[in-house]
This record gives structure tokens, sequence and C-alpha cells, in this order.
């Protein structure tokens, strides 16, 4: 048997909103798998069940069950939320190339950061 993990416990407005996101055609096909992962999740479905019915590994199903507990809506992003927020408040987004973005709002375009030159 698997080991036992604390209940997701979903409030009606995130199961709202991850079933939307999981049925939205606009919705990154990745982001709604995610969504997808968490209400099976949150309904108590066996992480090897679930990553059978989706056709992916085990490994990542926890992930991303792990992720949102921790983290809610901003662990499903490709990030994990950072903690520095310099400037704007916007969190920082690190990419394995050492290239820095600022997620952006909706509208926003991402603004590299550091290697400015003025």
């Amino acid at each position: 048997m698997g080991r036992r993990f604390a209940p997701l416990g979903l409030d009606e407005v995130e199961r709202a909103e991850l079933t939307s996101l999981a049925s939205r055609r606009s919705t990154a096909q990745a982001l709604a798998l995610r969504a997808r992962i968490v209400l099976a999740r949150a309904e108590g479905e066996q992480s090897k069940v679930v990553a059978a019915r989706l056709a992916i590994d085990p490994d990542t199903v926890s992930k991303w069950r792990r992720r949102f507990a921790e983290h809610r809506f901003e662990g499903l992003w490709d990030e994990p939320p950072c903690l520095s927020t310099a400037g704007r408040g916007l969190p920082l987004i690190h990419h394995g190339t050492g290239t820095r973005v600022r997620r952006p709002g909706l509208g926003q375009v991402p603004e590299p950061i550091g290697n400015r030159r003025n």
C-alpha cells in the first residue's frame, strides 16, 4: 500500500477553478493536465490509477499533487513561486539558462532582468 497523504481540502472556489482550467479550450494543455491531476487526487484517486488513466508517469502525478498542496494555484505554474519579488512585486522566474524574467500579468510581456545595458 502506498503512502497516505493529507487530503488536499479543495474548497468550492478552488474546485470550480480547477474544473474550468481542466475543461476550457483556451487553457494550455500542460496546465489543464495539472488541473485534472489535482482534481483526481482531491477525489481520493490513487496516483498510479490517475497516472494510468492520463497516460503519464506516477511521479508526475505526485509532483503536481505535492506542488498544489504546498503552493495552491501558484504551484501549477512551470516554476515554483520564487521568494524574491524585487521590483513591481512580480515573482522572478528562474530558467535553466541563467535567464531570469518576471512573471507577467495578463496582457504583459515578460521583462528580462539582469545583464541590462543602460
